[in-house]
């Protein structure tokens, strides 16, 4: 009998232990969680506007020099695309004769007239 009830006491006790123990954890964990928001706060008030200013200051379009330095990027590859679209259009020149652009010969005509002829003077 007195050993059921020292191990009912001992549950008791371990039960009560146990409470004041997950107490006292939710007490630290809401206690950092306190801290982790007064830090936030602290960060948002006092370090986001110095970070805002220096994001500000070394943007790329608030600089003159490296606006102009875009803007000279651009005309250079401006330039660049249409001095390669003028040599595609000097090589496809190059290609065709006027003969490929006359219009196609009347339906009555033989193995297609102008073709025809430019092909026996190719022979």
């Amino acid at each position: 009998m007195t050993l059921i009830l020292f191990f009912t006491a001992g549950l008791a006790l371990l039960s009560v232990y146990l409470l004041v123990l997950l107490y006292r954890c939710g007490k630290s964990l809401l206690g950092l969680g306190r801290a982790c928001a007064d830090f936030a706060a602290a960060f948002t008030s006092f370090v986001t506007p110095h970070v805002r200013e220096y994001v500000r200051q070394n943007d790329i379009y608030e600089d003159p020099c490296r606006k102009r330095a875009a803007r000279e990027k651009r005309l250079e590859i401006r330039k660049y695309r249409a001095a390669a679209r003028a040599r595609r259009l000097e090589n496809a020149a190059k290609r065709w004769s006027a003969a490929d652009f006359s219009p196609a010969p009347a339906r009555g005509a033989k193995h297609g007239g102008q073709a025809a002829a430019k092909a026996g003077e190719e022979r």
